[in-house]
């Protein structure tokens, strides 16, 4: 799930193939599961939500939001960010 296939930086981890099924959405699962993929690999993140999806790009973007402070980008279907 965690890959360093980076597509707008040199270095750093993504993560690929991220998904909660149905029944256990909207109970932090997947919050969760994000957070502690960023803590285990501090240092330049890329998260691109599925394409066309409006559901997976809301749940990044307050994760990713929530997380870094607003400290982060958007670009390119791409979210953007550093973890300390």
């Amino acid at each position: 799930m965690i890959n360093t296939h980076m597509q707008k930086s040199g270095f750093g981890h993504s993560i690929a193939e991220f998904m909660v099924l149905p029944k256990f959405r909207r109970k932090g699962i997947g919050k969760r599961a994000a957070i502690l993929c960023f803590e285990k690999y501090p240092g330049a993140w890329e998260v691109s939500p599925s394409y066309g999806s409006e559901q997976a790009y809301l749940f990044w973007k307050n994760v990713i939001d929530e997380y870094t402070g607003n400290n982060n980008k958007y670009e390119d279907g791409i979210f953007c960010f550093p973890v300390h």
